[in-house]
């Protein structure tokens, strides 16, 4: 796996398909509980990743994975604004995600993938435990053999809210929907090939070991539809867990 994420640091911007809804969301409903300036934290996630390939084959997929990731933000006042970045490898049982539209490398049985996301977030709190959030997402997936990057880039809309439960636990929750636009990249050229809709769900808990530092624990789910130019489709299913711990600095 380490071979596949160190290709993903070389290619960053080159962003990939991989978990559910974004750490942005999980940290931001935490920050909202005591002021602070900046937050910096790290993250461990290990999930899995299914879907079908497009007609006429309608074939299925499944990989296992993990990675890690780094998340810094911002709060002042009512405001607060985060970034995040994750990198990963997967191993898919006989195929994966089919890399359309280029018919020439569809079906080739492959086990591994690289994957990476980066995330730049805002939200209002609103009302004192629900708050609407905007982003721009980057998604990627790079295939090594031969070198394939497939990026998805766009927005996501959503909304966000937390629970204390004591004084020391937090539970927090998000849905967001996202629309991204597709580009494949083959030997350095990249082309326009599609669109792409997905619908992001967290629930998660914070457990706060002092003022300025927490753990927290998340279960992501995340439904994305590509659409491509030239008809055909291809949907995914990404469940995932997180492990992040994160340190306030400031007031």
């Amino acid at each position: 796996m380490a071979r596949y994420t160190g290709k993903c640091m070389q290619k960053y911007g080159v962003i990939g398909l991989i978990i559910a809804a974004t750490l942005v969301v999980l940290t931001s409903n935490v920050w909202a509980q005591t002021p602070f300036n900046f937050v910096g934290g790290v993250k461990l996630t290990n999930g899995n990743w299914s879907g079908v390939n497009s007609e006429p084959d309608n074939e299925a997929f499944y990989g296992e994975g993990g990675g890690l990731g780094i998340s810094a933000g911002y709060q002042k006042d009512k405001w607060v604004g985060a970034l995040s970045l994750s990198l990963a490898g997967y191993n898919f049982d006989g195929t994966g995600p089919d890399r359309i539209p280029l018919d020439e490398y569809m079906g080739l049985d492959f086990k591994k993938a690289g994957a990476s996301e980066f995330d730049l977030a805002f939200g209002y709190r609103v009302w004192p435990r629900l708050y609407p959030i905007f982003g721009f997402k980057r998604f990627g997936l790079v295939w090594e053999d031969p070198d394939i990057t497939q990026e998805l880039a766009g927005y996501s809309v959503g909304i966000a809210g937390n629970y204390p439960i004591s004084k020391r636990f937090l539970l927090f929750g998000s849905v967001a929907s996202e629309s991204m636009n597709i580009n494949i990249k083959v030997d350095g050229e990249a082309e326009d090939i599609g669109d792409a809709r997905g619908v992001a769900i967290e629930l998660g808990t914070a457990y706060y070991f002092s003022n300025r530092t927490l753990l927290q624990i998340s279960l992501e789910g995340h439904s994305l539809e590509n659409q491509y130019r030239n008809q055909k489709n291809q949907t995914h299913s990404i469940s995932t867990i997180t492990i992040g711990l994160q340190r306030r600095f400031g007031k």
